[in-house]
């Protein structure tokens, strides 16, 4: 497996056990489904995903890319670092009056009202001093294949945006890491 391809099976492995987190402490809103996965513990959440997609987003995604890193450093050490993004999500829909006067929050809560919450709570996951730690904790319990050391993030940016159809927020950052268990 190609080292981005950790990355992103890492990454999203932490960010799910974080959401899984936030349900089973009930703050993760209800319009955030979880899709249970008999075979899977935590069950997964389907909304977040590696890597790149051609499919329309019709709900909330959070989506990890991590790119191709341009060169070892230090040289001949087998370390390097991977840009990555994280980035949430949200379809941008009109409501009609009847959704507007639903007492369900998964129907009446405004897209941007739900983008805020989930991008408060994604901003916990990836804004903690020891992601490093945390994304090593999750390459282990990922098992063989995806043998992954990460000694640090480097310039982690926020990032928040508005196209007609979305509502994006997220972070990039590069992660300094090996291939490889140290």
């Amino acid at each position: 497996m190609e080292l981005p391809e950790k990355i992103e099976a890492v990454l999203v492995s932490y960010l799910r056990a974080r959401v899984q987190a936030a349900l089973d402490a009930e703050t993760l809103p209800a319009y955030f489904v979880a899709t249970p996965d008999p075979d899977a513990d935590p069950p997964i959440v389907s909304q977040i995903q590696p890597g790149e997609s051609d499919q329309d987003i019709t709900a909330q995604l959070l989506r990890v890319i991590a790119g191709d890193a341009d060169q070892e450093h230090p040289q001949f050490t087998g370390n390097f670092q991977v840009p990555v993004m994280v980035e949430l999500l949200t379809p941008i829909a009109e409501q009609t009056a009847d959704q507007e006067a639903s007492a369900d929050p998964a129907v009446s809560t405004s897209q941007l009202d739900k983008h805020r919450v989930l991008a408060a709570l994604l901003e916990k996951g990836i804004m903690v001093d020891t992601l490093h730690t945390e994304l090593n904790a999750a390459a282990l319990a990922l098992g063989a294949g995806y043998e992954f050391t990460a000694f640090g993030i480097l310039d982690r940016l926020p990032q928040r945006g508005q196209t007609a159809n979305l509502y994006q927020s997220g972070y990039t950052f590069r992660l300094y890491c090996c291939g490889r268990t140290l």
